[in-house]
């Protein structure tokens, strides 16, 4: 389940992947904000699952990587990241 309608993720593809991308760079820097940003990076990754094949699994799993928190851990392997088998490190 994604939060976002699918027309606004078809018509904003690249922006959202750039902002996934950012985030966690983000994150791998060890800027860590206030906000759940582990979280919000996991929906976008979720939202993009059906639109591009392979880059949520590869985003998934550099996101995952980064010790994002539980809850977004839960949203990645709840969606699957894209893939048919979740394999997301620690959960």
């Amino acid at each position: 389940m994604t939060l976002l309608y699918p027309e606004i993720v078809s018509v904003c593809q690249g922006e959202l992947s750039a902002v996934v991308d950012r985030g966690v760079a983000r994150l791998v820097a060890g800027d860590h904000p206030e906000f759940d940003l582990g979280v919000q990076l996991a929906l976008f990754i979720n939202a993009l699952a059906p639109s591009e094949p392979e880059w949520p699994g590869d985003a998934g799993h550099r996101l995952a990587a980064e010790h994002p928190g539980d809850r977004a851990l839960r949203e990645l392997a709840e969606s699957g990241g894209g893939s048919a088998q979740p394999c997301w490190p620690g959960v």
